[in-house]
C-alpha cells in the first residue's frame, strides 16, 4: 500500500472455446511482464482499439480451447490520495483515504474478450470461477469478490462472478442478516442500512416474484468526487460519499439493489444498453420510493420541468447516445408512464419478454415494441406510447407522479 504497488500473476483455464486470436483486456496503467500459453512464453501485441481506461492485447492462435491454460504476469503502480481524488470514478484503480479500490470496470484482472462480441470494450465482463491468493503486508484487511474480508490469504468464489471487486487497506467489517459491511464502523448506521435492505428486498420480491439474495456486501469507500454516488458490482455495493447521508440512502440503496435484477438477472445489450441497465434499475427504485414516501422522487420529477436532454430511443444507434440525464431520470419516468398505462402485471410480462429476446445484434427499440405486441398490448396503445412517450417529451404525460406528492397544509 505505501509503495502503491500491485503485482500479480493470473492463471486462467477453461476458457470458452472460440476460433481465432485470443484477446484480453487490462487497465491501461498495468504493465504486462510475461504471457504464457500452456507454460510456453508467447508473443503478444497491443491493439490500437477504443478501450476507455483499458488496453486490448492479442495473442496469435488458430483456436483456443477449454484445455488451454493462460498465464499473465503483471505489475502496476497506483496512486495514494490521502484526501481522496476529485476526478474519481469506477474505472480507476486508486487508493482514497488509505483504502485501495478496484472493480471489474477498471480491468484490474484480465478480461477475456469474445471474438464475436460487438459490445464496447469498456463494458466487457468475463464470468469467472476464481481462486486467488492475495497478500498485503501493510493492510489491515483485504476483500475480494464476495464473502468476508481477511488479513491475507486465499479468496475463493462461492459462485462464479462477472464482477470481482478488490478492496484493501485499513478498515473494519461486520456481518449482519442482510449484508456484510465494510468500513461502516457506526452501529446505528448499520442498523439503518439493515432496515432499508430489508424493506427494499421485501418490496422487490413482492413486486417481481424474484427471490433476492441477502448476501450483499456494502462498502463505504469515501471519494472526493462530489458528483459520484457509487456503483454496484454484484454482490458488492460501493458508496463513495465521505459520510453516510441518511436522507439519500433510500434513493441510493434502492437503485443499487435493483441492479441485481437489471445487470445480473436481466442482461442489457446493444446500443440501448444504458436504458436497459440504468433506466430500468431507476424505474424499480422509483416504484419502491413511491410505495413508501412519494416525496422521495420529487427532486427527480422536478428535473423533468427544467432543461432536459431528451433522447429519442427509436433513433439511438450507438451506446453513448443515451445520455446520463436520460438513462438515470427521463428513461425511468418513461417506464413509470408505460407501467401506468399497461398495469403492473403487464409491465412484469414486458420486462421478461424484452430480456428473453434482447441480444447485442438485435435492434433494442424494435425489441421493446415487439415485446409489447408479444404480450398482447393493443396496437392503438403501443402507437400512443410511441408518439407521446418515446418520440417526444411532454411534461403533462408525467403529471400523475406529481399528483402523488403530499399536498402542503
Amino acid at each position: 500500500m505505501k509503495e502503491g504497488s500491485l503485482k500479480s500473476t493470473f492463471m486462467i483455464s477453461k476458457i470458452l472455446r472460440q476460433a481465432g486470436d485470443l484477446r484480453f483486456l487490462l487497465h491501461e496503467d498495468i504493465e504486462v511482464l510475461e504471457v504464457k500459453l500452456n507454460e510456453k512464453v508467447v508473443i503478444y501485441e497491443k491493439k490500437r482499439t477504443e478501450c476507455f481506461d483499458c488496453q486490448e492485447y492479442l495473442i496469435k492462435v488458430n483456436q483456443i480451447s477449454t484445455t488451454d491454460k493462460l498465464s499473465i504476469s503483471t505489475n502496476m503502480h497506483f496512486k495514494n490520495y490521502d484526501k481522496g481524488y476529485k476526478k474519481d470514478y469506477q474505472g480507476k484503480i486508486i487508493s482514497n483515504f488509505g483504502i485501495l479500490r478496484a472493480s471489474e470496470q477498471s480491468k484490474w484482472y484480465p478480461m477475456i474478450v469474445s471474438n464475436t462480441s460487438t459490445q464496447p470494450l469498456v463494458l466487457s465482463k468475463t464470468l469467472y470461477d476464481y481462486d486467488l491468493h492475495v497478500d498485503c503486508k501493510d493492510c489491515k484487511q483485504i476483500y475480494v469478490g464476495q464473502g468476508s474480508p481477511k488479513k491475507s490469504g486465499q479468496f475463493k468464489g462461492e459462485q462464479a462472478l462477472e464482477a470481482i471487486v478488490l478492496i484493501a487497506g485499513d478498515f473494519g467489517s461486520k456481518k449482519t442478516d442482510f449484508a456484510h459491511y465494510i468500513n461502516v464502523g457506526n452501529e446505528q448506521s448499520r442498523k439503518e442500512l439493515d432496515g432499508l435492505f430489508e424493506k427494499i428486498i421485501l418490496f422487490y420480491e413482492a413486486f417481481t416474484g424474484f427471490e433476492l439474495p441477502t448476501n450483499f456486501v456494502y462498502a463505504q469507500l469515501p471519494s472526493a468526487n462530489k458528483d459520484w454516488g457509487g456503483f454496484t458490482s454484484y454482490p458488492t455495493i460501493v458508496n463513495v460519499s465521505k459520510t453516510i447521508e441518511k436522507e439519500k440512502l433510500p434513493a441510493y440503496l434502492s437503485h443499487e439493489v435493483a441492479h441485481y435484477l437489471f445487470g445480473d438477472v436481466y442482461k442489457p445489450a446493444g446500443p440501448l444498453y444504458w436504458f436497459y441497465l440504468e433506466s430500468f434499475a431507476e424505474y424499480m427504485s422509483y416504484k419502491y420510493m413511491l410505495s413508501v414516501d412519494q416525496e422521495l422522487i420529487r427532486e427527480d420529477y422536478e428535473k423533468l420541468a427544467g432543461e432536459i436532454d431528451f433522447v429519442r430511443l427509436d433513433q439511438v444507434n450507438s451506446y453513448e447516445e443515451v445520455t446520463s440525464q436520460h438513462r438515470y431520470t427521463t428513461g425511468a419516468f418513461q417506464l413509470l408512464a408505460i407501467n401506468r398505462r399497461i398495469g403492473d402485471e403487464k409491465i412484469l410480462e414486458l420486462i421478461d419478454r424484452i430480456f428473453e429476446t434482447l441480444t447485442e445484434e438485435a435492434n433494442g427499440y424494435q425489441v421493446l415494441i415487439q415485446s409489447m405486441q408479444d404480450i398482447g398490448i393493443k396496437e392503438k396503445e403501443i402507437t400512443s406510447i410511441e408518439k407521446e412517450l418515446i418520440q417526444s417529451f411532454d411534461l403533462n404525460q408525467y403529471e400523475f407522479v406529481a399528483r402523488s406528492f403530499a399536498r402542503p397544509d
